[in-house]
């Protein structure tokens, strides 16, 4: 999945990889941002509105778009055209975003991100 104005806007495409001649366009009134949720099955990106919007993807007889959904407002932090600044979680119910504050005296705050965090296995331990 990409963006590109080849038609005179921002829209969003797939097409297969490597390039096997199928192409096909995702958003109708401008898109940017496409996130796939994992193992595919749904499409998201940001419309011209900055409008969440998810598009079921069935790729069990070929390749066949959805109605596209619009989820939520969503105006996201922009450090760059090329990157998205929000994902979705693997069930596609979740997601994380970076969004500009509506608070222009706001402070930056830090955030920990925790990896690796053990799991727990079952095994009890005497405290």
């Amino acid at each position: 999945a990409y963006e590109s104005d080849e038609s005179g806007r921002r829209e969003v495409y797939v097409q297969a990889f490597p390039l096997t001649g199928g192409k096909w366009q995702v958003s109708s009134s401008g898109g940017r941002l496409p996130v796939w949720r994992a193992h595919g099955g749904e499409l998201f990106y940001i419309d011209n509105d900055d409008q969440l919007v998810a598009v079921p993807v069935d790729t069990e007889n070929g390749f066949h778009l959805g109605t596209p959904l619009p989820l939520f407002h969503a105006q996201l932090l922009h450090h760059n055209n090329i990157a998205p600044t929000y994902d979705a979680s693997a069930d596609g119910q979740r997601f994380l975003l970076m969004e500009l504050s509506e608070d222009p005296g706001a402070q930056q705050a830090s955030v920990t991100l925790v990896r690796n965090w053990p799991v727990n296995t079952g095994v009890q331990t005497d405290r």
